[in-house]
């Protein structure tokens, strides 16, 4: 399989993501400040974690860092 023939089958969302979206699903991650090194956003754990659909909503991916 090559690189292209991959690219054109695009992205797959399961059928339950893409009608609901991430609905409360949350990161746990140790409290305190992280930054997505993607988008330059930073973010903020406590205890109920980091909203999923927050966090993606620029990109489908983040990159986080202590910070």
């Amino acid at each position: 399989m090559t690189a292209a023939a991959w690219w054109s089958w695009g992205p797959r969302l399961p059928a339950a993501l893409g009608l609901d979206g991430w609905g409360d699903t949350a990161l746990h991650l140790l409290n305190g400040a992280w930054e997505d090194l993607l988008t330059g956003a930073r973010v903020v754990s406590d205890v109920a974690g980091i909203a999923v659909d927050a966090l993606l909503s620029r990109l489908p991916v983040a990159l986080l860092v202590r910070g």
